[in-house]
């Protein structure tokens, strides 16, 4: 026999009192919540997690957030002690038994949930619970399709509602970079995203760079970027970006230069991608490229004083842009 129904009225659901989720790490990482964890490979992912993972069952800060002490176990599923401990002593002087390293456990088509169960009714102060990486709970040979990827997340964010923990999941970002979305870029399908309640980008300019961007969006935390230093084993926070500033840093440098042409007395131009990338002297762009730019921001250009125009000639396409009076 199927299941009824159960429902709760509106205005019943808006009299009612609910005690809402804790701040393990205060406007980042709530509980009832299942976030991932993203960056390139080899990228200071698992040294974020034990400085994390540190922070919160110490009660320490955590890039200069307050967090809640409480047990933490930590899924280091590609790490052996000697690492992780050479990495402690990096990070501390001391720690504490309420950090619990695990490395070695079920997948999800074995019982990991199950045990993460057992373990939280053993350990009913844990609160954080850090699995490293999503790719090896998963089952050898499995589907990698949209139903899988959301299936598997969803075993997660179970776990997480049911016994109001917080879990973070290390995964990994794909090659192809999209322009305008970091979000985008997490490798898998959009299954994966989809079923989380947060979603934390880690990002460089350059790979050889220590700083780094942490991008986070979620159902409970508002967009925002925060700048990180990598110091030896340690992230050290630097500034966090509004999120006007977030949309600025966006931006490409070469759309800049063409506000900045115009407005410097210019006024008003004509030509082709081929002629304006010449005219403003700018390496390492086609084209093509630059000229899909300047239509993707046509908005941020006009939002600063420049209108943004592009027509067909022949066989030729050509740029329109004037300077708009004040």
């Amino acid at each position: 026999m199927v299941a009824k129904l159960e429902s709760i009225g509106a205005q019943e659901l808006m009299e009612e009192v609910i005690e809402p989720p804790t701040w393990l790490v205060e406007g980042l990482l709530p509980t009832s919540s299942t976030n991932l964890l993203c960056s390139p490979p080899k990228f200071g992912k698992s040294i974020f997690c034990l400085q994390l993972g540190h922070s919160v069952a110490t009660g320490q800060t955590f890039l200069n957030r307050k967090t809640e002490q409480a047990g933490v176990v930590y899924l280091c599923l590609e790490d052996q002690h000697y690492r992780l401990q050479r990495r402690l002593w990096a990070l501390a002087d001391e720690s504490t038994d309420d950090f619990r390293l695990v490395k070695q456990a079920a997948t999800l088509g074995t019982g990991l949930i199950d045990q993460l169960n057992q373990y939280l009714d053993e350990r009913p102060e844990t609160r954080l619970v850090i699995v490293d990486t999503l790719q090896i709970t998963r089952d050898p040979g499995a589907d990698y399709s949209y139903a899988a990827d959301y299936t598997d997340l969803r075993a997660f964010k179970a776990l997480s509602d049911k016994r109001d923990v917080c879990t973070l999941i290390v995964h990994h970002l794909r090659k192809a970079e999209s322009a305008s979305d970091q979000f985008a870029d997490i490798s898998g399908t959009t299954g994966i995203s989809g079923a989380v309640d947060g979603m934390l980008v880690m990002k460089k300019e350059k790979r050889s760079s220590s700083d780094c961007c942490l991008s986070v969006t979620g159902r409970d935390v508002e967009y925002m970027e925060i700048m990180l230093r990598r110091e030896g084993m340690r992230w050290s926070f630097v500034e966090q970006l509004t999120e006007a500033e977030a949309f600025e840093a966006t931006i490409p440098d070469e759309v800049k230069a063409v506000v900045t042409w115009l407005a410097e007395g210019v006024c008003r131009w004509e030509g082709s991608a081929t002629e304006l990338i010449e005219a403003l002297h700018i390496e390492d762009v086609t084209p093509a490229a630059f000229g899909k730019r300047l239509s993707q921001h046509h908005e941020w250009m006009r939002d600063h004083g420049v209108l943004y125009n592009m027509r067909r000639t022949g066989s030729k396409r050509l740029i329109e842009l004037m300077l708009l009076p004040e």
